[in-house]
């Protein structure tokens, strides 16, 4: 299995002021980390590092023992997935299609998903508990509907599946 380990990790914005430094963990295959802390204090920020998302000042983050630099962004978008705190439900997508949207960092360039990257699809929907929410439009979701939509296409991400 992979293992996520952050080894003093840092981040400053353009103009100078760390958001956060020296944060170091590992988080191994099954395991589940909560960051904690009051608003503005990068907790997001760093979510978004470990996703390759946005450099860091200083440290480093290894998945599977390969620094995350080193990962192309089709390999990172097969091994890291992020659910983010809320979106904005602007794209008129169906809840399915958003799902199978999980599955193009498997798929060759343009190519439409296929019967596997359906099924799985399909699986993560009924894992979740939304599969009746297959055929609704994004936007007419409720929060949290749209957080289990967002999850399960993360989830359709995963190699485990």
């Amino acid at each position: 299995g992979l293992m996520l380990a952050v080894e003093g990790a840092s981040y400053r914005l353009p103009g100078g002021r760390t958001i956060f430094q020296a944060v170091t963990c590992a988080v191994a295959p099954g395991e589940m980390l909560c960051v904690l802390g009051p608003n503005g204090v990068g907790k997001s920020t760093l979510l978004r590092s470990l996703c390759g998302l946005l450099p860091l000042a200083g440290g480093a983050i290894r998945l599977a023992g390969q620094p995350l630099a080193a990962l192309s962004r089709r390999e990172l978008g097969r091994l890291v997935g992020l659910v983010p705190q809320s979106d904005a439900p602007t794209f008129a997508f169906a809840v399915r299609e958003t799902v199978q949207m999980g599955r193009a960092p498997h798929l060759p360039a343009l190519a439409a998903p296929g019967a596997a990257d359906r099924a799985i699809a399909e699986a993560m929907l009924n894992r979740l508990g939304i599969a009746h929410l297959a055929a609704r439009l994004h936007p007419e979701l409720s929060g949290g509907e749209r957080q289990l939509v967002l999850i399960a296409r993360a989830l359709a991400n995963s190699r485990a599946c």
